[in-house]
């Protein structure tokens, strides 16, 4: 055979080679292999509810004492009657009201969607025989409630806040930790002090300064100077020489006195930093 019909029959033979046919196992094997993961497939976006759909479905949740169901519905975290829960410590308070009310039943009406996800509606709550109607709010952001309450505890919680910031005016002598010092020995200090005498009580004027106002602390943060009394200082008196004139009671100015070392800080920048301060001397019987 010559060289030339060597090469011609190894192409002719190469181009009759067929593919093997495939097995009956890998037939098989193709026939069940998996879907794609679910991570390689596009995920589906969560559809999020309306504001008036994620209501509804929290009145049902509640009707049919459904904690599983309030458990998707809350948010991480959630103003919840006054304070700051979690959503499953929001459903863990639930699950315990509907345990000690085993008949509680639940309905609303008049639900009105308004801004920012915020949505007003009366709610009926039974239990015992009885029905009460309580003019709720639930704020929803995101399709998960991130606000409960009610109107008649909020305006519980206004006016625990306003009896709780008036403490030291019912009561001047009283010292409630982590204060040190009371509302009226503050006031007292305050005089005794050499601003205080420096600043008004050495100046002849027709009018004489008083500490007429002061505002109670609630909280202690003594870096931001909310750790203690305001205390308003006025002044009373005449405009002019004249006894009969009308008499003046004007604000001069207001001090602060932190409540745990009796430091008492005065001139007031208006980036609401003191520019001065001095410590308060004792009373007399101290």
């Amino acid at each position: 055979m010559t060289a030339r019909a060597f090469f011609l029959c190894l192409t002719v033979a190469g181009c009759n080679k067929s593919t093997p046919a495939p097995t009956r196992d890998a037939v098989a094997s193709a026939s069940v292999a998996p879907p794609p993961s679910s991570s390689s497939s596009a995920r589906v976006a969560r559809k999020v509810p309306t504001p008036l759909e994620v209501v509804t479905a929290w009145n049902a949740a509640h009707a049919s004492h459904d904690t599983k169901a309030l458990a998707a519905l809350y948010a991480p975290r959630v103003q919840f009657y006054g304070r700051t829960l979690t959503g499953a410590e929001c459903v863990a308070a639930k699950k315990a009201a509907f345990a000690k009310s085993p008949d509680y039943a639940q309905s609303i009406r008049d639900v009105v969607p308004g801004e920012d996800g915020v949505v007003t509606f009366t709610k009926t709550s039974s239990s015992g025989g009885k029905s009460t109607d309580y003019p709720a709010v639930l704020v929803v952001t995101d399709g998960f409630v991130s606000a409960e309450t009610d109107k008649i505890t909020e305006a519980n919680l206004a006016a625990h806040a306003v009896k709780q910031a008036k403490w030291c005016e019912t009561d001047g002598d009283k010292i409630v930790a982590p204060y040190r010092i009371s509302a009226h020995e503050a006031e007292e200090r305050v005089r005794l002090s050499k601003y205080f005498d420096e600043r008004y009580v050495q100046h002849l004027n027709p009018w004489y300064p008083s500490l007429d106002e002061i505002t109670c602390p609630t909280k202690c943060d003594r870096a931001a100077h909310d750790c203690g009394y305001g205390l308003g200082v006025f002044a009373h008196g005449h405009l002019t020489a004249d006894p009969l004139s009308t008499p003046t009671w004007n604000l001069l100015e207001w001090i602060y006195v932190d409540a745990v070392d009796a430091t008492l800080f005065y001139d007031q920048k208006p980036d609401g930093t003191w520019e001065h301060s001095e410590p308060l001397p004792p009373l007399s019987d101290q």
